[in-house]
């Protein structure tokens, strides 16, 4: 009878210590995601990386909705192709007549739509990184907003000025300008779509074909409708980013 309470009784002191082990890992790690937690939220708020991911993220999300579809919010001319409005880029809307460019100044005219779709929203990164800090109980004062967008080969740049002051616990800190670059083919892919238009504009053709062997990192489809409008579908292999285009040129009538 003693034997098998001493048993009992170790049991119960293994069961307690068991416990305690498997409290004591459950504080560590709850301490251990707090600070991850601290500190995810400390550097998600702080001034440069803030506004730069949040610039990042508002070009992403502007050519996200418009590259795909030939690089417009709102064409003026287009053509729907399943259930998607696709820039015209080349077109003429009589019959066998080459082509004419609706976009002669394609790169210029992207960059503008971008720049002017992204100003209210990089606008709204400034003001809500503002209202966070200030529930948090710091001062900040912003100044007029001003930037510029640059495309280049596979990557666009924003030169982003303004004036913050962020006051905290008697420490004063000051910024003026972000640098923000987003990896992003926009500029390469709109450089083949003018290619496409001027040979269209040329030739009623483009050898898409040949161009994909010249240029093995572009994977190119044609789609011809039965108005004779062509829809080219231009994919960067390395990122799978995809700008489609509409030309209508030297159309032949039904019949004929």
């Amino acid at each position: 009878m003693a034997a098998k309470m001493r048993k009992n009784g170790q049991m119960a002191i293994w069961v307690i210590v068991s416990l305690i082990i498997v409290a004591s890992i459950g504080i560590l790690l709850l301490a251990g995601n707090k600070k991850k937690i601290d500190t995810f939220v400390q550097e998600t708020y702080d001034v440069e990386p803030y506004i730069e991911r949040c610039a990042r993220q508002s070009v992403r999300t502007t050519l996200a909705q418009t590259i795909p579809y030939g690089g417009f919010l709102k064409p003026k001319s287009y053509r729907q192709y399943n259930s998607m409005n696709i820039t015209y880029i080349c077109e003429n809307i009589g019959n066998f007549e080459p082509c004419i460019s609706q976009h002669p100044v394609l790169l210029e005219e992207i960059r503008q739509e971008l720049r002017q779709t992204i100003e209210p929203l990089i606008d709204g990164c400034f003001l809500d990184m503002k209202d966070v800090l200030e529930e948090r109980g710091m001062e900040i004062s912003l100044g007029s907003l001003n930037f510029d967008v640059a495309f280049g080969p596979r990557q666009i740049h924003l030169d982003i000025e303004r004036p913050v002051t962020l006051k905290d616990r008697g420490t004063t800190r000051t910024f003026d300008r972000f640098d923000v670059t987003v990896v992003h083919p926009a500029y390469d892919l709109a450089n083949v779509a003018v290619e496409i238009s001027s040979q269209e504009a040329k030739y009623c053709y483009f050898e898409y074909v040949g161009y994909m062997i010249l240029h093995p990192e572009f994977d190119i489809k044609k789609t011809t409708l039965s108005d004779s409008t062509k829809i080219y579908t231009i994919k960067d292999i390395k990122t799978e980013e995809i700008m489609r285009i509409a030309t209508r040129s030297c159309a032949i009538p039904p019949g004929v």
